[in-house]
């Protein structure tokens, strides 16, 4: 129950309270007026007609103003509701000055857009964010300029993640990877392709487009994601059949663009191609 001080303290010249964004029209009074005893209890039952629900327990409905469009600087702090839609995909820097310290809005996202982190925007793992259609977040003022995001994924993903750039640098120890930027750390494989002999059959490849056979044990591997320069590595070897062994041959790569590599098998006693089973893993900067 609010105190009849704060009552007091809320009242403007047309009497409005105010109860969670519900608008309560009493008794008008003038600014400073001094209420009597029977007006101060008539708040009192006006406001336990409007805030207590059963058995006591309080009940305050909020309202939802009208959605706004996303901008690099996004007026959320209209007076119509605290719930707002954000709709748009232009990139937020602010989300505007709020009308004192202490105040909140919970901002909903309708799609796509970057929230940047900004000396007006305090984020979660000091990160931008990507939002995602359908994610939510309450924006607390700190001060009417300083606003700090408590962010909430609509999937119930993790908010902070590494970024590709992250990933390379491999320096930060306290962001979570996921599984579509792993690949991008300096120790992890870029592609690897698994080939049966004759090089006819793939039985196994990550970021490989496909494999052509250009003759007799030599391959063409095609990237799917290509590398950003040809300083990568291809690693590879050969294999032969379970009890058949031959310590002649030899598998080698070489890096014929950002996208391509050519795998050879060969007979180094006979010192011509052998066609053999092979597999070859690379490593590099996309």
């Amino acid at each position: 129950m609010l105190s009849t001080r704060r009552l007091l303290l809320l009242l403007g010249a047309w009497g409005e309270i105010a109860l969670g964004c519900k608008v309560y029209l009493f008794q008008t009074f003038s600014v400073g007026q001094v209420l009597t005893a029977s007006q101060v209890n008539q708040f009192d039952v006006n406001i336990r007609d409007h805030v207590h629900g059963a058995a006591g327990v309080v009940s305050i409905e909020e309202i939802e103003g009208a959605a706004v469009a996303s901008a690099s600087t996004t007026n959320i702090w209209s007076t119509d509701g605290n719930t707002r839609h954000i709709t748009g995909t232009v990139t937020i820097v602010s989300f505007g000055t709020a009308p004192q310290a202490g105040a909140w809005k919970k901002v909903i996202f309708d799609g796509v857009l970057t929230l940047a982190l900004s000396s007006d925007l305090n984020l979660p793992g000091t990160l931008d964010i990507i939002t995602a259609a359908g994610d939510f977040a309450f924006v607390y003022a700190d001060t009417t300029t300083q606003l700090d995001v408590l962010y909430f994924r609509k999937n119930g993903g993790v908010v902070a993640a590494a970024f590709q750039s992250d990933q390379e640098t491999a320096t930060n120890t306290t962001l979570p990877v996921t599984p579509g930027r792993q690949q991008y750390h300096p120790s992890a494989a870029k592609a690897w392709i698994g080939a049966l002999s004759g090089f006819a059959t793939v039985f196994g490849s990550y970021n490989v487009t496909s494999l052509t056979d250009t003759g007799v044990g030599d391959g063409l591997i095609n990237l799917t994601t290509a590398f950003s320069d040809q300083n990568y590595i291809a690693l590879s070897t050969f294999g032969t059949q379970v009890g058949v062994e031959n310590t002649a041959y030899k598998c080698w790569c070489v890096r014929t663009s950002v996208s391509t590599t050519q795998v050879r098998v060969q007979d180094t006693d006979a010192n011509n191609n052998v066609d053999s089973e092979m597999f070859v893993a690379m490593f590099g900067d996309q």
